[in-house]
């Protein structure tokens, strides 16, 4: 039998954190929409607490094991495990305003659009419900009124499990890259490449939490970021066609002085990244050109972020967010 329209399947990659996975489940089953099903992928957990989570909520969440390793394996198992008409994807150590299922799928039905953003936030919990601003609110704002790659390639990003997506857009898009770093980049631009101005709706907002036990992403070394970041851009800047992109001959050569510079600051990558590729006399000048547009942007913006991040840094928004976890 086929998911009604309104029906949301939340996919969740797991690695140990059974403590705070508890507090993501108990946030999602008391989403003022309720999730359709909410899909639990493990990646080798170890610790003993897990299987009691297993235990306590066995009827109420699918629990399964990765077949494979990493973060975007299990969200790629996940989706091939879902029935949903749309796909949340979300952290095990998150956790949103509990009107967000409800407020990203009447979005996405009231634009037609298949995929929507809302705001997020950096911040910390000492105890359950205890949460604390670690930053301004972004993405509070429209990116702005150009498609999402040109901001992309100035810097901008915004969390995936800040989005809602249709089942339809997800398999147009494919499975994420089985990566630990940057992963998450290339998908919102393969997304982006068929929305290019997605939906958004700031009614809610996703609470990416901080701690010290944070992502093998966020562990690894420079040089393996760099190394990933080099061989992944240049996959998207190969892809560019003129004329056949939805994005401009500037964003592209934009996106190439990025290589570029990353190619100059970390001379120890392989050589097989540097391999048909040139470093040009135009990525010298459009490294200043995004080094002063970045620092009057954080003018403009009165903050550590770029004017088309959104941000808003009044304190009373993060209040009221918050209120709206319980």
């Amino acid at each position: 039998m086929n998911a009604k329209p309104t029906t949301v399947s939340v996919i969740i990659p797991n690695k140990n954190r059974s403590a705070l996975l508890r507090e993501t489940l108990d946030n999602l089953l008391n989403q003022t929409l309720k999730p359709f099903e909410i899909i639990v992928v493990d990646d080798g957990s170890t610790e003993p607490e897990y299987q009691e989570v297993v235990k306590d909520y066995g009827s109420k969440v699918v629990f399964t094991k990765n077949p494979k390793s990493g973060p975007g394996a299990a969200r790629n198992y996940g989706l091939s495990l879902s029935t949903g008409h749309y796909i949340k994807f979300c952290d095990n150590d998150d956790v949103m305003t509990l009107n967000s299922l409800e407020v990203c799928v009447a979005e996405l039905e009231k634009t037609g659009l298949p995929m929507v953003y809302s705001p997020y936030v950096y911040a910390t919990s000492e105890s359950k419900g205890n949460w604390k601003q670690k930053d301004v609110v972004l993405t509070y704002h429209p990116v702005g009124e150009k498609p999402f790659h040109d901001y992309m390639v100035r810097g901008y990003f915004t969390v995936i499990p800040a989005m809602l997506f249709t089942r339809e857009l997800l398999t147009q898009v494919g499975p994420w890259l089985e990566e630990t770093v940057y992963e998450d980049f290339h998908y919102l631009w393969k997304l982006t490449s068929l929305v290019p101005k997605p939906a958004h709706n700031n009614a809610c907002c996703y609470f990416y939490r901080v701690h010290g036990n944070q992502t093998t992403g966020n562990q690894a070394s420079d040089l393996i970021r760099d190394e990933a970041k080099v061989r992944i851009f240049r996959g998207l800047y190969d892809e560019f066609i003129p004329g056949k992109a939805n994005y401009s001959a500037f964003t592209a050569a934009l996106l190439h002085a990025k290589i570029s510079d990353t190619l100059v600051q970390n001379p120890e990558l392989p050589a097989y990244l540097r391999d048909g590729y040139q470093v040009t006399f135009l990525d010298k000048i459009l490294k200043i050109y995004l080094q002063l547009e970045n620092k009057l942007g954080r003018i403009q913006s009165k903050t550590d972020w770029q004017p088309f991040h959104g941000s808003n840094a009044d304190s009373q928004v993060f209040d009221t967010y918050r209120s709206l976890l319980q």
